[in-house]
């Protein structure tokens, strides 16, 4: 007779010995993973029917355990994770709705604090976070601080340390970043709730490189600084707003007093290696100063073979 570890790697409906029930309950396979969360992370082509066939026989969608006993898995890779937990890293959104509508708990934290609707802007879908706001995820909740985070969390985790979701989508690289965080707002928005305050910086140069004029403007009115950091040389709300070529937002910023010279004339470089000779002559004129970095952004301009620079 099969295992339900075999089971779930061949696709084939064979369990062990003893109620199904039992094997979804009890059983434990590789990594200290259960039956449903391989069943979960595995992302196969069959990976939703045995989601389905492990939650009608009673699987728990909130199992996190290393043994019999139910301690939590200490295993690399597998630490604290439930089924919801691996179908939101595997991006799987049926899988992730199926284990919702099971009453999977959408609050349950991972091992480095995060929950389903923190996964999910960080690295998810905004169909998914659709998902989790009407399942009443908290779209406020923090991270933890990081006096209470665990040991072994990677420097990368340990920056977006006590953000929230809304943060959290700032940081996602894909083409979906801008319509994760604009849905989060609008879930933020509906339930009327504050945000909780953010470390201030953040605030404005997430607003910034988001182009959110209107969380510009919050946090200013917050009394944010409008050349603050959130840590010593990163960037500035003007420098991120370049970054993410968000220039209506480096407008406004500028109009409301910030420093075009902020970050020691990165401005100006960073158009450069864009060969994007259009704003850096705008930027140029709104004060920018060329002699800060100067030789090297003739040099990007040279390289990129644009030689119409005059400025």
């Amino acid at each position: 007779m099969r295992t339900s570890t075999r089971w779930l790697e061949t696709g084939t409906c064979v369990f062990p010995e003893g109620s199904l029930s039992n094997a979804c309950e009890k059983t434990l396979i590789s990594n200290s993973m259960t039956p449903l969360s391989l069943a979960a992370e595995s992302g196969r082509s069959y990976a939703l029917e045995h989601v389905r066939v492990l939650l009608e026989a009673k699987a728990d969608p909130n199992l996190m355990k290393d043994d019999a006993k139910g301690t939590v898995s200490a295993h690399l890779g597998n630490v604290r994770k439930n089924p919801l937990h691996w179908a939101l890293e595997k991006k799987n959104l049926p899988i992730a709705k199926m284990l919702v509508d099971a009453k999977a708990d959408v609050e349950l934290q991972n091992a480095s604090g995060r929950t389903a609707i923190q996964l999910a802007a960080e690295s998810g879908t905004a169909q998914v976070i659709r998902l989790l706001v009407d399942a009443q995820a908290d779209v406020t909740k923090r991270m933890p601080h990081p006096h209470t985070s665990p040991s072994g969390v990677s420097s990368s985790m340990r920056e977006k340390e006590h953000m929230n979701a809304l943060e959290l989508a700032y940081y996602d690289e894909s083409d979906t970043k801008k319509l994760k965080y604009e849905t989060l707002k609008a879930a933020v928005e509906k339930a009327g709730t504050e945000l909780p305050a953010a470390p201030a910086p953040l605030n404005l140069i997430y607003a910034s490189g988001m182009g959110d004029i209107k969380g510009i403007q919050t946090a200013l009115s917050a009394g944010v600084q409008l050349d603050a950091t959130f840590k010593e040389r990163r960037p500035t709300a003007f420098l991120k707003a370049i970054m993410c070529e968000q220039y209506d937002a480096a407008r406004f910023l500028l109009e409301k007093g910030a420093s075009v010279n902020a970050n020691d004339g990165e401005v100006l470089l960073l158009l450069a290696q864009r060969n994007d000779l259009l704003h850096f002559k705008e930027f140029s004129k709104a004060g920018a100063d060329i002699s800060l970095k100067g030789d090297l952004c003739l040099m990007e301009f040279v390289r990129l073979k644009n030689f119409k620079v005059n400025t």
